[in-house]
């Protein structure tokens, strides 16, 4: 039977690499911008489809910042918390490979709150019976 260390435990591994999948989902929101920036500068697009495309690409850029800090957050915290509306716009925003974790991490947040506590692991204690004569 897992305990709310356990649960506590797998929750935030859920969250650390959900955490890693969005920064590497804002890096390329951040990569993305720039390279239609560049390459509206440059000529290469009509200055209407750039700013179109630029407009396109900062939208998700601006909503996975905060998001991917929330994430670091929640994952840094003493006890899980509630994250399931986090993994809902993780899905939208980051991509579906981050947002399923931290969707999963919520899961874990249910199960470690109808957990047993934890007070410590009984079965391994060794007890000596001394018989007096």
């Amino acid at each position: 039977m897992q305990t709310k260390r356990d649960y506590a435990n797998s929750y935030k591994t859920m969250m650390t690499i959900g955490y890693a999948f969005a920064i590497v989902a804002c890096v390329g929101c951040g990569l993305l911008f720039l390279s239609f920036l560049f390459q509206t500068l440059g000529g290469y697009y009509y200055t209407e489809d750039g700013i179109i495309l630029m407009v396109c690409a900062i939208i998700p850029f601006a909503w996975a910042i905060p998001m991917t800090l929330r994430m670091n957050n929640k994952r840094r915290a003493s006890e899980p918390s509630k994250c399931l509306a986090l993994g809902i716009c993780s899905i939208i925003f980051l991509g579906l490979v981050s947002g399923i974790f931290v969707t999963i991490a919520h899961t874990y947040y249910n199960k470690w709150q109808t957990a047993p506590p934890d007070f410590g692991n009984f079965s391994q204690v060794n007890v000596d019976i001394e018989s007096k004569d």
